[in-house]
């Protein structure tokens, strides 16, 4: 019959104590068996010559894969004991298969915790440029196919958008959208790839309530303007459709008051105002009534002799009111001729 040698295990014995206690807290034999040593988290039996890990201070055991995956989903809170739930100040790593083991004697490394404050300022979170970074290079591997590229130079752009809306007292519906867009141009036609504006146009119209919705006048707040009184309008109304457009045909993050209202900074007012044209224009074809710029636009025309046809022209690329819409004074427009419906076909 075997012998049996017995000794002082730590395993999941908190809570017990006295003698019969440690007397019984392992019992192993020779053939590798081993009594009473488990993991707390996934509760199988542990070897007697097994790595395992003794947790403090409950004195708990759990296997190191274990407590891999518990540190790796733990964030930023403190660890906690999944076999009496408390918090883990420190942890003893014991190796008794190690190859520097002598007379049986298990080979230890204890480590201590740092305090963990996942209520305090100084814990990181998350910004919006690590994610973007992550997905860049970690998921998609955007930026290998970028070094991997064809031509010498390049760029690939990442969008990413995260709307929160709350449609209740505690509901809120999240909406996300990633699109990736290359625009490094094809080697044979010096075009840049087809999807790319495809994704651009999926992006901007996941925007569309967000910029669309909040920059449109109320139809009975249109008023009639001067063109003076229009451009004045546009710098105190700056709406979230005029300043995308500002940024994108000037390039500027901030606009430059001082020279778009000065006198002597013609060239600033006239590129202002041209935004300010286009902001009418493009919003004309969400709306199904005519802006600022459509009266003023008609106002000059009224004091005008122009024709019919031009006037058509000018209603059907949304820069003026169409023939079917009523002036304010209370005229009503005829309808479109047939020259007007030929020149849609």
């Amino acid at each position: 019959m075997p012998t049996l040698k017995r000794r002082r295990v730590a395993g999941n014995t908190a809570g017990r104590a006295g003698s019969d206690a440690d007397a019984d807290a392992a019992t192993s034999v020779e053939d590798d068996e081993h009594v009473g040593l488990s993991c707390c988290r996934c509760r199988r039996h542990l070897a007697i010559d097994e790595d395992h890990v003794v947790l403090g201070p409950c004195s708990c055991t759990i296997c190191p894969s274990c407590l891999l995956r518990d540190h790796a989903r733990r964030g930023a809170n403190q660890l906690t004991c999944a076999g009496c739930g408390e918090t883990i100040t420190s942890h003893r790593m014991i190796c008794p298969a190690r190859k520097d083991s002598q007379d049986d004697d298990d080979q230890e490394e204890s480590v201590e915790y740092a305090p963990c404050d996942n209520t305090s300022s100084t814990v990181d979170t998350p910004s919006l440029h690590d994610v973007a970074k992550m997905h860049l290079i970690s998921k998609n591997g955007l930026g290998v196919a970028l070094v991997r590229s064809a031509g010498n130079e390049g760029e690939i752009v990442l969008l990413l958008g995260l709307r929160l809306t709350k449609t209740g007292q505690q509901d809120i519906r999240e909406s996300f959208i990633t699109k990736e867009m290359s625009f490094i141009p094809d080697p044979s036609s010096g075009t840049l790839p087809a999807d790319t504006s495809d994704a651009l146009c999926e992006f901007c119209a996941w925007l569309h309530p967000q910029v669309v919705a909040p920059s449109v006048t109320p139809q009975a707040m249109v008023p009639t303007q001067t063109p003076r009184e229009f451009f004045q309008h546009s710098l105190d109304n700056y709406t979230p459709m005029l300043a995308l457009l500002f940024g994108l045909s000037t390039g500027n993050s901030r606009r430059d008051l001082r020279k778009i209202a000065g006198r002597d900074y013609q060239s600033h007012q006239s590129v202002y105002l041209a935004i300010a044209v286009a902001h009418d224009v493009l919003l004309r074809c969400s709306t199904g009534y005519p802006l600022h710029f459509q009266y003023v636009l008609h106002e000059l025309l009224e004091s005008q002799q122009v024709s019919n046809q031009f006037r058509d022209v000018l209603s059907a690329m949304r820069l003026s009111l169409g023939r079917i819409h009523q002036i304010r004074e209370g005229a009503t427009l005829a309808s479109p001729g047939p020259w007007f419906k030929h020149q849609l076909n």
